[in-house]
């Protein structure tokens, strides 16, 4: 019997699905170290604020190089409408759903909560820190959350693949 070997052609649609929404995942805490460093650079010096520009565009631009690749044939085939498959399903897919419902929950109740408190705190910050501290929060922790949910758990009962049936 002949090893089943893929070609990149043979790529089922939840596949790529997966490749696509592990890599989003990547580009959400790349993105999030983005904004992190962006509200540095409005307390820092001259100096760490060129740097800290170069490296926020050099990160865009891997965050472009990270996606495209996966992206691109994603669209093309629900583009050529080569996948019955209009919703993608499956564990990847789920872990993002769970990762990013998450994320906005914690997101939501940091900002309630902060506005609770802003006043008591007398925090000076600009509109333009607020947001990216929020979408730093955001991002990053979807990404984070995504990469918890998909991890190997081998505490699982539910999941039978390493018994043999008996004959």
């Amino acid at each position: 019997m002949k090893g089943a070997v893929m070609t990149k052609k043979e790529i089922s649609t939840p596949q790529l699905y997966d490749r696509f929404m592990q890599r989003v995942a990547v580009a959400f805490f790349v993105l999030s170290l983005n904004y992190v460093a962006d509200i540095v650079r409005v307390y820092s010096s001259e100096e760490v604020d060129q740097i800290l520009g170069y490296a926020s565009k050099a990160s865009a631009i891997a965050v472009l190089l990270l996606i495209l690749p996966s992206f691109i044939p994603l669209m093309r085939r629900r583009y050529n409408n080569k996948s019955a498959c209009r919703e993608p399903e499956g564990f990847i897919v789920e872990g993002f759903k769970k990762a990013t419902l998450k994320a906005f929950s914690f997101t939501f109740l940091v900002l309630v909560y902060g506005q609770m408190f802003a006043e008591e705190l007398l925090l000076e910050i600009t509109g333009e820190v607020a947001i990216h501290f929020v979408l730093a929060m955001l991002l990053g922790t979807a990404s984070v959350s995504f990469f918890f949910a998909i991890r190997d758990d081998s505490d699982e009962e539910d999941d039978d693949f390493g018994v043999e049936p008996e004959a």
